[in-house]
């Protein structure tokens, strides 16, 4: 299995012992005719500017290869839409890995990623890594947000996933390991205001609490040498979340998108789309196992 990405960052291909791929993709100027002369000359402009930037990607290649030796890298240039191509390549090749930079460097998601990071998160079929490039190389803190639904194979899949992930990354970067949960109970002060007994929701609430606490230290449980600290905090996943990455100055939030099942394409989910319109930071996003992409490796 190959990473693939579009940069070099943070040691990823080497620590895993895997192979890289430099991918950049070069957007197609206008179809329209604009005479054989000038259409001519377009294309000539086109070409050059393929093999400038072949040559750039492959002295870069060459470069992370002699520097490092223990990985294969190769370089690739494409022409078309950059989010599509690169889904392409990725069916093509069975990648594990896309590392993104991000082209914005602050403001709100649609400011720090644009429309080709977007693109990716909805349907790239591996999991996505954003780098915010203003951010350090060394990952500090991690946080990996986890769902903890005991009742959906799916998403206990998902956290094991996004667990599997953050560790590998705070092994790498000797890093600080936060598992975060948000946890609430539906309509609650509905439930309150609609002479349903306090002490019912009261008993509610300490239940629900204790069965996520559980789920939780079971989770950990799985990844011993991680040193994660749980949290299990009462809120809103999109509050929570914000307000953690906030306060502890997190680097990278490591999070599970959702899929409907069964339907090619990708629905991030509120939870998720609310963090990524809002966090600061860099974001892993994690794909579920059956999660099915609407892009054809075919052109056609």
């Amino acid at each position: 299995m190959q990473r693939s990405g579009v940069r070099l960052t943070g040691g990823i291909p080497i620590s895993n012992k895997a192979n890289l791929t430099l991918f950049d993709v070069l957007e197609q100027g206008s179809s329209v005719d604009a005479g054989t002369e000038l259409t001519a000359s377009a294309q000539s402009l086109q070409e050059q500017l393929v093999q400038v930037r072949k040559t750039e990607l492959a002295g870069l290649a060459a470069s992370i290869e002699e520097q490092y030796g223990a990985i294969h890298v190769k370089s690739i240039v494409k022409l078309g839409q950059p989010a599509i191509e690169v889904i392409r390549h990725v069916l093509r090749e069975n990648h594990d890995l896309v590392i993104k930079g991000a082209e914005g460097q602050v403001g709100k998601f649609h400011a720090v990623f644009g429309s080709t990071e977007l693109k990716l998160l909805r349907k790239c079929p591996c999991p996505v890594w954003l780098i915010k490039l203003s951010r350090q190389k060394r990952l500090s803190r991690i946080l990996a947000a986890v769902d903890l639904s005991s009742n959906a194979r799916d998403k206990a899949s998902l956290d094991r996933l996004i667990m599997t992930l953050a560790a590998s990354l705070v092994s790498r970067d000797e890093s600080e390991l936060h598992v975060a949960h948000a946890w609430t109970v539906a309509n609650e002060q509905k439930l309150r205001g609609r002479q349903i007994l306090k002490t019912t929701v009261d008993r509610l609430l300490v239940s629900m609490e204790s069965a996520c606490q559980k789920q939780l230290d079971e989770l950990l449980a799985k990844f011993p040498h991680s040193n994660a600290k749980g949290h299990l905090i009462r809120g809103e996943p999109k509050d929570v979340i914000l307000r953690f990455v906030g306060e502890n100055k997190v680097d990278l939030v490591v999070l599970g998108t959702v899929a409907r099942v069964g339907l090619p394409g990708f629905f991030i989910g509120n939870n998720a789309e609310s963090i990524l319109n809002a966090v600061d930071c860099s974001v892993l996003a994690i794909k579920p196992d059956r999660f099915e992409t609407p892009v054809s490796i075919s052109e056609s």
